[in-house]
């Protein structure tokens, strides 16, 4: 998946104010032409039922799993200083 960078253009605000409150954004113009690049999960099997690929049969708690165990065995390409730390520990005990 390509990298989309977040500006005013891709997260189509004047496309928002434009359609208001109850419309939708099905036939619009901008909508037909980024369709494509929306986010979409690699977690969830988007073929049809019918379709012989189906995720490789495995169940969506399979597909985590493997995801999981993926993430985990990576480095870190972060890390968090000891003051976000502090900063995020105060946020949740505060909720």
């Amino acid at each position: 998946m390509r990298e989309v960078p977040v500006n005013g253009h891709a997260l189509a605000l004047d496309e928002i104010a434009a359609v208001g409150p109850g419309g939708h954004h099905l036939a619009r113009p901008y909508t037909r032409t980024h369709y494509r690049e929306f986010w979409t999960s690699e977690l969830f099997d988007n073929t049809g039922h019918n379709s012989p690929s189906g995720a490789r049969g495995l169940t969506l708690e399979d597909r985590v799993r493997s995801k999981v165990e993926r993430l985990c065995g990576q480095e870190r390409t972060f890390v968090l200083t000891t003051e976000q730390t502090r900063e995020l520990e105060a946020i949740v005990a505060g909720c």
